[in-house]
């Protein structure tokens, strides 16, 4: 993982981190497991070991914690189950647990699902915070000696990401969710963005329509940074760009573009198939192969994968996502 800059999109810590929230979907890690494979596909260093796996029964709520000398990773998996399903279908609203503003909402289902693992997960990251000496402070990273806190997840876990960002109270380097839908009302977005928008960054395929839920007439807002991948991105940006400089992707993306972006992709997946993708577009190995994809950036640059590597980490993202099943 690279060093956090603040207010900064790292491209290279995107692709590692969802290719740890797709991990976070397997049942069959367990403590001490050798999870370089996951961080080796995706350009990491050797040395990632799994540090804990907590699961929750009643909700049917999975976090895979990783670790390696300088880092830790915390990891929620997203909707796998009908459990899943019932978190999602409650949205109503509820005071955010944990501290904030009193007029700080909530989705209840996502709340609910935190609250079930909160305990046992609020252990583990102590221990093996305390272990390098973690500062009580929220941002940047921790003292000297400490992990390097990454949350991540895809989404019902990248909702829970945030949730368990803005209640822990440790050192965050950053928070990386893809797919995830919205999890507050202005309020609780206006509370997590004064505390942790600089180290937080939302990944959004531009054709992932759960993205776009639960809205229920502008109850729910997103928070933190956007970077959006328009649905003409992955294959013809960069070139009508003739940017050296350019990525396929827009942070904080106007809302036109967001708008060109849905018409392109809605007409294109029609005139190929006559048909719409919707929840295939919302998988997390589109996902992972998307910031995987070769074609990122056409220009050389030995700080990203090349054309062979980028097949590698797809076939890397194969074995990860296996039993993973499709939404």
């Amino acid at each position: 993982m690279n060093a956090p800059i603040p207010n900064k999109y790292d491209l290279e810590n995107a692709r590692q981190l969802a290719g740890f929230a797709a991990a976070a979907y397997e049942s069959d890690w367990s403590d001490g497991a050798d999870g370089s494979d996951v961080a080796d596909g995706w350009g990491g260093s050797d040395g990632w070991d799994v540090a804990g796996r907590i699961v929750d029964g009643g909700t049917d709520t999975q976090v895979v914690l990783w670790k390696n000398a300088q880092d830790l990773i915390v990891a929620f998996r997203g909707t796998r189950s009908l459990r899943n399903f019932v978190t999602d279908l409650r949205a109503r609203r509820v005071a955010l647990a944990g501290g904030g503003p009193r007029q700080a909402e909530v989705h209840e289902g996502f709340q609910q699902a935190l609250n079930s693992v909160w305990e046992a997960l609020k252990s583990s990251v102590e221990k093996l915070l305390r272990a390098g000496g973690d500062a009580q402070q929220r941002v940047p990273a921790g003292g000297p000696g400490a992990p390097r806190l990454w949350i991540t997840g895809h989404s019902l876990g990248g909702a829970l990401a945030k949730l368990f960002a803005i209640r822990c109270q440790w050192g965050i380097a950053g928070v990386y969710t893809f797919g995830e839908p919205r999890g507050g009302n202005a309020a609780f977005r206006d509370y997590y963005e004064a505390l942790l928008k600089s180290c937080t960054f939302r990944v959004v395929d531009g054709e992932d329509f759960i993205t776009r839920i639960p809205w229920l007439l502008g109850m729910y807002r997103h928070c933190g940074t956007e970077v959006f991948y328009p649905s003409f991105g992955r294959d013809a940006l960069l070139r009508v760009a003739g940017c050296a400089a350019a990525q396929p992707y827009q942070v904080s993306p106007p809302w036109w573009l967001k708008g060109c972006s849905d018409v392109f992709g809605t007409w294109r997946e029609y005139h190929a198939g006559h048909r719409l993708a919707l929840l295939a577009d919302h998988h997390v190995s589109r996902y992972v192969e998307m910031l995987s994809a070769p074609n990122l950036n056409p220009n050389p640059n030995p700080l990203l994968p090349s054309e062979s590597e980028g097949r590698d980490r797809i076939k890397i993202t194969s074995k990860i996502r296996s039993g993973i099943p499709q939404p």
